[in-house]
């Protein structure tokens, strides 16, 4: 094995029999794109849709009456007390557990990695994972002016883990509060530190990605958008592509605005032997990582490098037993271009086809349905490799701004050894050791520009620009710029990552200003 992990961990080699090797023997996937409130399903309508398909795709008698574990990934579009209670009855299932989850995109991976390790550790004998979004269905509802005949749901679900926002106080403060905003920090750093392209190239190279992606799309009965856009649609500025925030246009930001839904069902190779599942339909979870970065875009080590995606994928690949270099087929979570591109790097995958980089098409074409993006990746995944049983694939998922990070690998090839467990405490101890950068709230005096973006108005127009810099004594801070044209035009047109300039408080508005 020529694959070397940038940090130490343990290799697991020990023999283990059926009983706790994890795979996935079901999948389904629905989508529903409706264009009168009359057609609009709610999620959990759409969820049972796909329990059905993925029972059905077992290819066995029904057996989720006899589930020990049902998870739902958290869903934005409609208010559910308590969905899983809701999916167990409607299974007739009396599970041990049932998880309803956090914010993040990281969350279908992470749910079946913690799956698979339960299984792995003897506690669990057969799982169901969903997730559902009609996020499209609340936009319809909203521009008709109609409301949606579902039934209403009173109380508060019970999360699983903490809910935890992605931007501090100090980065809202400065208009640092969606992902819109967050991820081109990370693009124009990576052209900029690691690429050494222009602004012209890279938008190019960036266009030419982004089409490709499309292209995978144009094929997959589930997404959203099959018009498989061209390179010159992508990166040209129109009415209907306007830019959103530097250096990104409409249509390569996600689009969660999609009406989707699926079911994984993931049992012991035991287990499905003895439901008499066939084992062509068998996918193994041959590796599993997950771990928790820097949270807040202004903690990063950097803004072109992401020592978790690295981490996490380390993990998966040495619990798999394969190099990156084994891995064939690839779904790499692409919310915005800087994530398949950075995940791509740290991973050290070295495919120069884009195209191969995803089995649905992409959050911006096949559709990013809230949290749940990552459980059609591994649907669409599980599709592929039973098609071509020698192959391995790798799914890499995050949440929030490179927050969270879970890695999974797959193949139909059988797994024959330990699934193996991640030390969770190594790898926090890890990530909080890295070198990162102190933090200045009220900045003063000379500084250098890290990177930035130029955030524009639904008009297109740009509206203001999120600085993050340092000051000459090494500490970060961020900034927000003077309003002004002739400066955003400067920021966007010229190789300002590194520029010069001055820094300092305003007590009036309450942020940083930046000047070049």
């Amino acid at each position: 094995m020529n694959y070397e992990p940038i940090f130490p961990v343990r290799e697991v080699n020990n023999k283990m029999g059926e009983s706790r090797i994890p795979v996935i023997v079901g999948v389904g996937q629905f989508t529903n794109k409706p264009s009168e409130i009359e057609h609009a399903i709610e999620p959990f309508e759409m969820i049972k849709v796909c329990i059905a398909r993925a029972t059905e795709d077992t290819n066995a008698k029904p057996f989720l009456h006899m589930a020990d574990s049902i998870r739902v990934v958290g869903i934005f579009s409609w208010h559910y007390a308590d969905i899983p209670s809701m999916i167990a009855e409607h299974v007739g299932a009396r599970p041990r557990e049932q998880i309803y989850t956090n914010t993040g995109g990281n969350n279908p991976q992470f749910m079946i990695n913690e799956i698979a390790r339960e299984i792995a550790e003897g506690r669990s004998g057969i799982s169901l994972l969903c997730g559902g979004e009609a996020l499209h269905s609340r936009y319809l509802s909203r521009k008709l002016g109609k409301p949606l005949p579902w039934p209403q749901y009173s109380g508060v679900p019970q999360i699983y883990g903490e809910e935890t926002g992605g931007s501090n106080e100090i980065e809202l403060q400065h208009g640092l509060r969606l992902p819109i905003h967050a991820f081109p920090l990370f693009e124009n750093a990576l052209r900029e530190e690691e690429d050494g392209l222009s602004i012209e190239e890279n938008v190019e190279q960036t266009a030419r990605m982004c089409s490709a992606f499309a292209n995978v799309a144009r094929s997959n009965p589930h997404a959203w958008f099959r018009d498989g856009k061209s390179v010159g649609q992508i990166k040209t500025i129109t009415p209907s592509n306007r830019m959103v925030c530097f250096p990104y246009p409409k249509y390569m930001n996600s689009i969660w605005n999609v009406d989707m839904a699926s079911a994984i069902i993931i049992t012991s190779a035991a287990t499905a032997r003895k439901l008499g599942i066939p084992e062509e339909k068998w996918v193994f979870i041959h590796g599993a990582g997950d771990c928790t970065d820097a949270w807040y875009p202004t903690e990063k080590l950097n803004y072109h490098s992401i020592p978790g995606i690295r981490l996490a994928a380390d993990y998966a690949l040495i619990q798999a037993g394969v190099a990156i270099d084994d891995v064939e087929v690839f779904d790499l979570y692409s919310c915005f271009p800087c994530v398949p591109k950075m995940a791509k790097k740290m991973m050290g995958i070295k495919t120069t086809d884009w195209g191969a980089l995803t089995v649905t098409g992409g959050l911006p074409y096949f559709g990013g349905p809230g949290n749940n993006y990552s459980s059609h990746a591994v649907c669409s995944l599980v599709e592929r490799l039973r098609k071509e049983p020698g192959k391995f694939g790798l799914t890499y998922a995050t949440g929030w701004y490179f927050a969270k990070h879970a890695v999974g690998i797959y193949s139909a090839r059988p797994k024959e050894t330990e699934f193996g467990t991640v030390n969770c405490e190594q790898i926090r101890r890890e990530i909080a050791n890295l070198p990162y950068p102190p933090f200045i709230l009220k900045a003063e005096g000379e500084a250098t520009l890290e990177t930035f973006t130029v955030v524009h108005n639904h008009d297109g127009q740009p509206d203001y620009a999120i600085i993050i810099g340092r000051q000459n004594d090494g500490r970060r801070f961020i900034a927000n710029t003077e309003r002004d044209p002739s400066l955003f035009q400067f920021l966007t047109t010229r190789d300002v990552i590194g520029l010069k300039g001055k820094v300092k408080y305003s007590p009036d508005l309450e942020i940083n200003i930046f000047a070049p």
